[in-house]
């Protein structure tokens, strides 16, 4: 019995080490070493059943039941784990811990998937090999799948689907193509903000028009410098709004029929009486438009704004005690209103970059229509500078704050032959805010001028905070709040500090 029992055990190592040897040397007998396997596990089944004797005494040990007990919870737990891995792979829930929800969808995406109308179908081509990039883009159309059943999505390897490459024209690994409704779009980066305006583009009927006003030494949408108009041209491009330029209004004498918003920024050369005539009838009769008005822009501009009995003062708001560090107090505190239909994303600490603006004044008649919205806004410790040459509050002459720096102006349109059944128009006190110089000086100013032409164009599914980005946060302070700290860190603590020493160094002198 001893001696089949050792025989049955080597035969079981033998056939066994054989099976591993042919399988890594001679792979194609793979057939033979199955075979030997399945001999090597039957010899090793026989030398145990020649151990059984031994084997039933050594479980029935404390020490065996405890050590198996313990290897049954041990792989109980593995195969829990293994199974919530699975669950979780099938259903994969995730939550965006970031303070600016960078690897969330922004609420514009979600908004603009929620209203599709119409199917999208979403096809990304990358290769095997651009594994950041195809998973990058495969999570990211994963999450728009999610938010809406329009939603079509497929990520192909160019390399294996050549056909397909054919059909939609693809030059190079990267590319996406959005459809829907016989129009179709390519874009070439796994940027959230281009997929969804491209979604935007196919999917919409509406082209939306803005016309900036040019022939009056404005900025231009193709000024690269620093006081053109081409970085927030660029920005309202992305958003699906198509960008001309109006600059045949002196000789048309009328308003592009197809303008949906028009855009006059604080012209330096006076309008013509025919063309301020143009706009105030455009405006008539249901238009929209953005007046930017500026201290060094032409006052005939305000012409425009006399129907709405709304003007420029001529004064520079100042503030020496809110405004932006090392800008000085021609450059206050300037913040939106945060419960307007423009500033609704808008919270406390949002501050406007307006330099060396002036403020604005209106009056409402007990029997006009006209409604008005002030969108931002002064602190209280800013005045209306209306001498030049010196800046100090004078009472009486010098308006204190707050004062108007930005405003709706909306007005029902009655008759016939009207473009819409409400005039809008916005005004503010200031253009260098959307200037290439210092639109990006507050992250506040271009979002508010885009809520503002999202208002005006109806786009109200716009009007929120952009596709973010991982970003760091910058603490706007203002001179009152840096003083604030300037006492407590450099004069409060050490006075602290040195207080504390010497009470200490008192008391140990009585003991």
């Amino acid at each position: 019995m001893d001696r089949l029992k050792k025989i049955s055990f080597l035969l079981a190592v033998i056939f066994i080490l054989g099976s591993l040897a042919v399988k890594l040397a001679k792979p194609e007998w793979q057939q033979y070493a199955n075979y030997a396997s399945y001999a090597g596990i039957f010899f090793f089944l026989v030398s145990l059943y020649f151990e059984r004797a031994s084997l039933k005494s050594f479980f029935s040990t404390r020490s065996t039941k405890y050590g198996v007990n313990s290897a049954v919870m041990v792989l109980l737990m593995i195969a829990f784990v293994g199974l919530a891995n699975w669950i979780v792979s099938r259903h994969p829930l995730k939550y965006d811990a970031t303070k600016n929800k960078t690897f969330s969808l922004s609420s514009l995406t979600v908004n603009a998937l929620k209203d599709l109308k119409q199917p999208v179908k979403i096809t990304a081509f990358y290769t095997h090999e651009d594994d950041a990039g195809r998973n990058k883009m495969k999570t990211l159309l994963d999450d728009y799948s999610k938010q809406s059943k329009m939603i079509e999505m497929n990520v192909v390897d160019p390399m294996r689907n050549l056909p397909l490459v054919r059909e939609y024209g693809i030059e190079r690994n990267g590319t996406t193509v959005i459809e829907s409704g016989g129009q179709k779009t390519t874009i070439s980066t796994t940027n959230e903000e281009d997929i969804t305006n491209a979604i935007l583009k196919v999917s919409s009927s509406k082209q939306v028009n803005i016309y900036f006003l040019q022939g009056h030494k404005e900025p231009s949408t193709a000024d690269f410098e620093g006081t053109g108009f081409s970085a927030i041209s660029e920005e309202l491009k992305k958003t699906n709004y198509q960008i001309k330029e109006l600059s045949d209004l002196a000789s048309k004498n009328k308003v592009p029929d197809d303008c949906t918003a028009l855009i006059v920024g604080s012209p330096s050369v006076p309008l013509l009486d025919h063309e301020v005539k143009a706009i105030q009838d455009y405006l008539a009769r249901g238009g929209r438009a953005i007046i930017l008005l500026d201290p060094r822009s032409d006052p005939k501009v305000e012409g425009i704004l006399a129907p709405y009995n709304v003007k420029g003062t001529d004064d520079i708001v100042i503030d020496d005690e809110c405004n932006f560090p090392l800008a000085g107090p021609v450059v206050p505190c300037v913040a939106p209103k945060t419960s307007t239909p423009v500033s609704r994303e808008f919270d406390d600490r949002a501050f406007l970059f307006f330099p060396e603006a002036k403020s604005l004044s209106y009056s409402s008649e007990s029997e006009s229509k006209i409604v008005y919205t002030v969108i931002a806004e002064s602190s209280p410790t800013s005045w209306g500078e209306s001498d030049k040459e010196k800046a100090a509050f004078d009472e009486g002459k010098d308006k204190k704050g707050p004062l108007t720096m930005g405003l709706l102006i909306t007005k029902p349109v009655e008759g016939e032959n009207k473009l819409t059944g409400e005039t809008k128009v916005v005004v503010f006190s200031d253009v260098s805010f959307v200037q290439n110089q210092f639109v990006n000086w507050s992250p506040w100013n271009f979002r508010l001028f885009a809520n503002s032409v999202a208002w005006l164009t109806e786009q109200e599914n716009l009007i929120h905070i952009p596709p973010k980005t991982a970003q760091s946060d910058v603490m706007m302070l203002s001179s009152t709040q840096m003083n604030y700290i300037l006492l407590l860190v450099v004069i409060g603590m050490p006075v602290l500090v040195l207080g504390t020493g010497i009470a200490v160094w008192v008391r140990r002198k009585k003991l």
